[in-house]
């Protein structure tokens, strides 16, 4: 995603902690998210655009929540920030890997303010077929909804995701290229294509864990999660 989003033009970057663990990852109510955002603003001299997918996508609605001075606009991507986090099929992981409880007051809270409208434009791209978080809690009447058919893990990768994305952004490169630059406009099919082939090289390499975990489980099979640092 951030190479395709630097390929039209964009200063992308990822948030720099590592796997989204939580209050792990980001410390103390969200500091050194809040942080990351203010060096980024400062480095570029603008407001932030930020893209959260699954938690990250909660994490971003929250940070926006902040210091909407330094958030242009807020895309989530299969982001469970309107309903309950014990509601959602995988919350029983969630809730051993992050270590949080439901009903705890500074949870509830952090996810009143992420549900709350957005003080900044706000995204949310969600699919009914979600069977991870929900589709139901991945947007609200408060925002722009972008429904897709997709699972969870694909919803990033889809066509469509990329086409609406690309469509909105080219426009604002295209707007500063031609009436600041005086260049040439980008040309939407040929940036398209190039990112769908990027799609294809990447999609040899991914597939779908869970349904290779639950084959393994139930044929009896061993199974070894290991994640980053072997956790």
């Amino acid at each position: 995603l951030r190479r395709y989003l630097r390929a039209i033009g964009y200063c992308a970057d990822g948030w720099g902690m590592g796997r989204n663990l939580g209050e792990r990852s980001v410390g103390a109510d969200g500091a050194r998210l809040l942080a990351a955002i203010e060096r980024m603003a400062a480095r570029t001299g603008q407001p932030v655009a930020l893209v959260g997918i699954s938690l990250g996508g909660v994490m971003a609605r929250i940070a926006a929540r902040r210091m909407p001075e330094l958030v242009r606009s807020v895309v989530t991507v299969s982001a469970p920030f309107a309903g309950p986090l014990d509601g959602m099929p995988i919350w029983p992981v969630y809730r051993h890997v992050l270590g949080i409880d439901a009903n705890d007051q500074t949870v509830v809270s952090l996810l009143e303010e992420a549900a709350a409208p957005s003080p900044v434009p706000a995204t949310a791209i969600w699919s009914a077929q979600d069977g991870l978080v929900g589709g139901a809690i991945c947007h609200d009447d408060h925002c722009r909804a972008i429904e897709v058919r997709s699972s969870h893990l694909w919803v990033q990768f889809n066509p469509d995701v990329l086409r609406d994305k690309l469509s909105r952004t080219l426009k604002i490169k295209n707007d500063i290229l031609t009436k600041i630059y005086g260049a040439a406009p980008l040309d939407f099919d040929e940036i398209y294509e190039k990112a769908l082939a990027w799609g294809r090289r990447m999609e040899q390499m991914l597939g779908d864990a869970f349904l290779e975990i639950d084959e393994a489980v139930r044929s009896g099979k061993n199974v070894l999660f290991e994640g980053a640092q072997a956790t």
